[in-house]
């Protein structure tokens, strides 16, 4: 089993918040590494890309196929440098957002061809993949509530989609739910509009089975 898992959600899931429980989890139930990180980013060059793509300030309107071309190079530089040593080493890599992520947001969002995302994953990127997804599924009302309270607090990272149109974020729903209903062996949908407990909870025990098979 590749010790990869990625979490995908819209705007307010609560992704941050259940990734950092999972690795806590997998630390001390294991023993062994878990490297946390994030898409884009995870290195010193994506974090440079992300700034350009989400950053409020910073951010400029990218034709599809150009933010396309960002996300991978900021990824292949991401896979050979962090997630690829790191998974060699016998590590868990755990990763904010990953090439579902792109499926969404660049694919059905905003129009390219699944299949040239595809093809380019495969070519640019190795075609890795996760052994396990876990996309958190939320309203989208419920999420921008959630952003709204977390916009007061001093450490949030506001981004493009924080002020997007509620139209927007229910597509981009629309979107994870097709995406997790076409890879049901891979993606695993948690219901996010439970406490966090719970979500936590349903995360550990389908993270059990799927190393337990």
């Amino acid at each position: 089993m590749i010790k990869f898992i990625t979490f995908e959600g819209g705007e307010g899931a609560g992704k941050s918040t259940q990734i950092q429980l999972l690795k806590e989890h997998i630390a001390a139930t294991t023993g062994e590494q878990v490297v946390l990180t994030r898409e884009p980013g995870g290195t010193q060059e994506g974090e440079r890309i992300r700034e350009l793509m989400l950053n409020v300030q910073a951010y400029t309107t990218w034709d599809p196929l150009a933010e396309l071309l960002l996300i991978n190079a900021a990824r292949r530089q991401h896979l050979t440098r962090l997630v690829v040593p790191a998974l060699n080493e016998g590590a868990w890599v755990l990763c904010d957002r990953f090439i579902d992520s792109t499926l969404v947001y660049q694919g059905m969002l905003k129009g390219i061809n699944p299949q040239i995302i595809r093809e380019l994953h495969e070519t640019t990127c190795f075609n890795l993949m996760p052994s396990l997804t876990f996309y958190i599924d939320v309203d989208p009302k419920m999420g921008i509530d959630r952003i709204l309270r977390r916009s007061q607090q001093i450490d949030h990272e506001e981004n493009i989609y924080d002020k997007a149109k509620m139209s927007v974020h229910e597509k981009i729903r629309d979107s994870y739910v097709k995406v997790a209903q076409a890879t049901p062996k891979r993606i695993m949908q948690i219901d996010g509009a439970q406490n966090l407990n719970d979500v936590a909870k349903d995360i550990r025990a389908h993270f059990k089975k799927v190393c337990d098979n």
